[in-house]
């Protein structure tokens, strides 16, 4: 499946269109002067990529550990060596 490639620019006003597509499977290359930048894709995808997926704690820290939530590590994060910063 070719993969969906648009610039930084036209990425930050399409997110919602390019975060539908990955839900539904289709990923977006975002680049930045002509070179990738960043990867927009669906959460099965980043796990896949990942060699020990322990959590979504350890996979998506800015998430798991941001504001809302205490910084401290998981025991899931802690027993695999990641650290959530």
């Amino acid at each position: 499946m070719p993969v969906h490639t648009v610039g930084l620019d036209e990425g930050r006003s399409s997110l919602p269109k390019l975060a539908a597509l990955a839900h539904a499977g289709h990923s977006s290359l975002l680049t930045k002067h002509g070179k990738p930048y960043a990867a927009i894709v669906a959460p099965d995808v980043l796990l896949k990529a990942r060699r020990k997926p322990a959590s979504w704690h350890c996979a998506v820290p800015a998430v798991a550990c941001g504001a809302r939530r205490s910084p401290d590590i998981s025991p899931d994060c802690a027993k695999n060596g990641n650290k959530p910063w």
